[in-house]
């Protein structure tokens, strides 16, 4: 059994009424799509949420700043997956199944 970490939304900051990912799992996430404005997809299914080896690499990728548009209007870091307020939760993995503990 290994240990890693994964990241669950817990809130959305700037979306509006969209907090239909609250609960849900990262599992994927690239800065620079829709020019600098980021793509993030969620699953409800911890089993496909990306793994992290520990809290360090996961909070390097969550900070990550995009690279084609690395400042916003206020001249601040472009850091896209910031705009969503995350929890690191410790997964333990087995063959087939998946447990946040």
């Amino acid at each position: 059994m290994d240990e890693e970490w994964a990241m669950r939304c817990v809130g959305v900051a700037h979306f509006g009424d969209r907090d239909d990912m609250i609960g849900q799992w990262l599992k994927a996430h690239d800065p620079n799509m829709y020019d600098g404005r980021g793509w993030t997809q969620w699953t409800d299914d911890l089993r496909f949420a990306r793994r992290f080896a520990s809290t360090v690499e996961a909070h390097a990728f969550y900070v990550r700043q995009s690279t084609v548009k690395p400042l916003r209007a206020d001249g601040k870091p472009n850091r896209p997956l910031c705009g969503y307020h995350v929890e690191l939760v410790r997964v333990c993995q087995t063959e087939d199944h998946a447990t946040a503990v």
